[in-house]
């Protein structure tokens, strides 16, 4: 089994394991989790950028929602509302953020044996 593919399964199966987890709980309550779920629902109803701020009505964003963008076109280009698209997208960004630290370790400690092999030999 190649590299890549292990790196696709680590991260189809952590994105399984967090929607599992999402979906037993999948309210938005909490942290910033309001403020995420409506700058996606700006951005979905909105047809340009910057979004309109949901509390400042004629203001754009005042703040930074580059992660929001990325899954709110997701969102939109699958047409999954952001109801059911935020609670994917908090799955996907765990999935993401383990498979980068996996890649990284994994090249890191593949580094360090390939360069103590070459000054063994």
């Amino acid at each position: 089994l190649g590299d890549v593919y292990k790196r696709q399964l680590i991260f189809l199966s952590t994105f399984a394991i967090g929607v599992y987890f999402r979906s037993l709980k999948p309210e938005i309550y909490g942290l910033e989790k309001f403020m995420d779920y409506g700058f996606m629902m700006s951005m979905w109803r909105g047809n340009t950028l910057p979004a309109q701020d949901m509390w400042l009505a004629g203001h754009s964003i005042n703040y930074y929602y580059f992660g929001q963008y990325l899954f709110t076109l997701l969102a939109k280009l699958t047409g999954i509302e952001p109801k059911i698209s935020y609670n994917l997208s908090m799955a996907a960004s765990f999935s993401i953020s383990f498979t980068l630290a996996y890649s990284l370790i994994r090249d890191i400690v593949f580094y360090r044996i390939k360069k103590k092999n070459l000054h063994i030999n």
